[in-house]
């Protein structure tokens, strides 16, 4: 289970309304959850929207006379685990780790099995055709330095955004135009492909790509009663078989066969389908010093609250 970070404010309101006092902690408590989304925003990229959503909503109880407490949570009762489980990595940071344990078999567990036993299966990408955002990366983004996290060396290109801008027209063009994929609820979910975009359209991003990254794309349409769901994706093949790891320096032991070429540096971090990690964002941190400022302005409710740090 993901961990819980719970921000509590307990109140000695003793002489106040609880009325009053309810209503003034609510408000600060909505203010500081306003404080945490814009920080969200601020902080991070296409996770933002994930981490947002792990932020619950401000809960205020009286505990006796004369004592309130309000508590905001992160990844509490209601969010997606795995949500809650992305936000605790992102404000505390996490070390680069390798995707495979996670997407091998998956949460539906239908990875397929290779004829020597190894595990593999298509994962899906998604490309937005507008600005991007929820995910979806806008189409010429990914070759700019542009938005880079803080964890990140080298993982985008280095073209300028116009020029990124325009590459992602022409993709978004080519896209366009291809034949759809098509998946009709009414088919039992079944897919009609069609066309895919050539390789080499764009430049390659890693040394251990085989191909760009937008090779092989294609225009999904999903049929409904009233509405054509419009998506341009592209598939990837992840496996637990080592022979698949691909390395952007490679160098060669004594005696090493040529096709046993490894990592020079010996860094994880050039093999294929390890993700980057993550610098902590402390944006929980930040909401809690936030609430205490507020709070201890001192015309609140005069010198009578205490802020509790975060749990975790």
């Amino acid at each position: 289970m993901p961990e819980i970070r719970d921000l509590r404010v307990v109140l000695d309101c003793e002489g106040w309304g609880p009325k009053t006092i309810q209503a003034r902690l609510s408000d600060m408590l909505d203010q500081t959850r306003e404080e945490m989304v814009g920080l969200a925003d601020a902080r991070l990229g296409a996770t933002a929207f994930k981490y947002k959503a792990s932020i619950g909503q401000p809960q205020v109880q009286i505990l006796g006379p004369g004592l309130i407490r309000g508590t905001l949570s992160l990844g509490g009762e209601g969010v997606d685990a795995g949500d809650a489980a992305l936000a605790g990595m992102l404000e505390e940071g996490h070390a680069p780790y390798d995707l495979r344990p996670g997407l091998l078999p998956g949460r539906d567990g239908k990875a397929k099995r290779s004829a020597d036993g190894h595990m593999y299966r298509s994962i899906p990408f998604q490309h937005s055709a507008g600005k991007g955002g929820r995910g979806r990366p806008a189409m010429g983004s990914q070759l700019t330095r542009h938005g880079l996290r803080p964890e990140q060396t080298a993982f985008r290109g280095n073209l300028k955004e116009a020029a990124a801008r325009q590459l992602g027209t022409f993709i978004r063009g080519e896209a366009k135009m291809l034949a759809p994929t098509r998946t009709s609820p009414d088919e039992n979910t079944k897919t009609k492909w069609g066309g895919r975009l050539d390789a080499g359209l764009a430049q390659i991003l890693r040394p251990r790509h085989v191909t760009d990254i937008f090779a092989g794309m294609v225009r999904a349409e999903k049929v409904y009663e009233r509405a054509t769901q419009e998506q341009f994706m592209t598939f990837r093949t992840i496996s637990d078989n080592p022979g698949t790891h691909r390395y952007d320096t490679k160098t060669q032991r004594p005696g090493m066969h040529p096709a046993g070429a490894v990592n020079v540096m010996g860094n994880t971090m050039e093999r294929n389908w390890m993700h980057p990690g993550f610098a902590p964002r402390r944006i929980f941190q930040d909401g809690a010093e936030y609430l205490a400022s507020i709070l201890n302005a001192g015309d609140a409710f005069g010198e009578l609250p205490t802020v509790e740090k975060p749990d975790g």
